[in-house]
């Protein structure tokens, strides 16, 4: 037995049984075309492929499977697509005074998972029980910073730690920030 058809039986012997991926696939046929390749195991091949033939949703991406639970055995379940499942993240919080001398704290959107709307902001003291808040959540006109109107709540020359809650109460880790 040839070097070659031991390695055809072995990957015969690994893709019996399961779909078949186009790499498996890209092999068998490639079997075919040796010809030292003993008849029974060309004939095993042949059919294996005619039988991926008949089959169309056989032949094709494994990826495929995934979509379907229980198709493929050996893939990672999907991710959870809803970022309300996820806990918020406070990312690059800073405050701004606008044009009415309101203060307004924006933290970056994307990769926070905070959920609007429904998302609120707290802020504490540091070093004490005293708090403000909660505050609703928006997003400004950029669509790119998180923004809470906090006048009152973060007066010059201080420090708060801020905490977002989700819709799904689930609570961001404390971040200081000072002006």
């Amino acid at each position: 037995m040839s070097k070659h058809i031991a390695t055809s039986v072995i990957a015969l012997t690994l893709t019996i049984g399961c779909d078949a991926d186009p790499e498996a696939r890209a092999h068998d046929i490639a079997a075919l075309a040796d010809d030292d390749l003993d008849p029974e195991i060309r004939a095993q091949i042949e059919a294996e492929l005619a039988d991926d033939d008949a089959r169309p949703e056989a032949v094709g991406d494994l990826s495929d499977d995934a979509a379907t639970p229980g198709g493929c055995f050996f893939c990672p379940p999907p991710p959870a697509n809803d970022p309300s499942t996820y806990t918020p993240v406070v990312l690059g919080p800073y405050v701004q005074v606008n044009a009415q001398s309101n203060q307004i704290l924006f933290m970056q959107a994307a990769s926070s998972f905070i959920v609007l709307p429904g998302a609120t902001v707290r802020l504490q003291v540091p070093n004490s029980v005293q708090s403000y808040g909660p505050y609703a959540l928006s997003y400004d006109v950029s669509g790119t910073q998180i923004r809470a109107n906090v006048s009152g709540g973060f007066p010059n020359n201080s420090c708060r730690i801020i905490t977002v809650t989700n819709p799904n109460n689930h609570v961001s880790s404390p971040v200081q920030l000072c002006r």
